[in-house]
């Protein structure tokens, strides 16, 4: 009996040893396929701000979605914008963040160059004959007209509406990435309250969350 009983342990023990095998076989599987197919991944606390400002910085096409916008991301991204395309529909923007959004680096670059132009024209109009007016005129034209080309505020795009109705909705887009969750576009919202969010890599979830957004931007009003 008490060999039968033996018997019987070594057996569930190498039972259980194989078991134990598959089980490690298994989760090895699953963590492969998770780091090749990562779709989704989710992030509760006080610091979404490291998702979201990311989306933005490596992002070309951007498109935002929330009630709530302040100063601060306001000026992040004036800062930063660069030459992407950055869309925003905000039911409650507040008026600072607004008129911070309204403003264009480039184009104030664009006149302040413009200014310099009627400057040094002024002098040579005062300091020179009619002749060499004109040709340091045409010069400052083409000059004019070379920096306004190289620089193309319109490639610094910023454009903000208003949807019909209250959207509660918060979305950061861009080409490759989705993010949506809780955290409105505020300094608040992303770096103290705790917030739940998901950051989607699926490019089948983005690419419908992007037609989700161009169907709301269609019956959006300009700000």
């Amino acid at each position: 009996m008490y060999i039968c009983i033996v018997l019987l342990l070594s057996e569930y023990k190498r039972f259980g040893y194989y078991v134990i095998q598959v089980w490690k076989i298994v989760i090895m599987g699953n963590w492969i396929m998770g780091f090749f197919n990562n779709t989704s991944t989710y992030y509760s606390g006080s610091e979404c701000h490291k998702y979201i400002d990311r989306l933005i910085l490596n992002g070309e096409d951007i498109r935002i979605v929330s009630p709530y916008v302040d100063k601060y991301y306001a000026t992040f991204l004036l800062d930063n914008a660069g030459r992407k395309r950055i869309r925003i529909i905000s039911s409650s923007m507040s008026a600072e963040a607004s008129r911070i959004l309204s403003k264009n680096s480039s184009m104030r670059v664009f006149f302040a160059v413009i200014v310099v132009i009627l400057g040094v024209d002024y002098l040579a109009y005062v300091n020179l004959k009619f002749l060499m007016f004109a040709i340091a005129f045409l010069f400052s034209a083409i000059s004019a007209y070379l920096s306004f080309a190289a620089l193309n505020p319109r490639k610094t795009r910023i454009v903000v509406r208003k949807p019909e109705g209250f959207v509660h909705a918060k979305l950061y887009i861009s080409e490759s990435e989705a993010i949506h969750g809780s955290a409105n576009f505020t300094y608040n919202g992303t770096h103290s309250n705790i917030e739940h969010v998901e950051i989607i890599k699926d490019m089948e979830r983005v690419i419908k969350l992007q037609k989700e957004f161009e169907q709301l931007w269609a019956s959006s009003k300009p700000n």
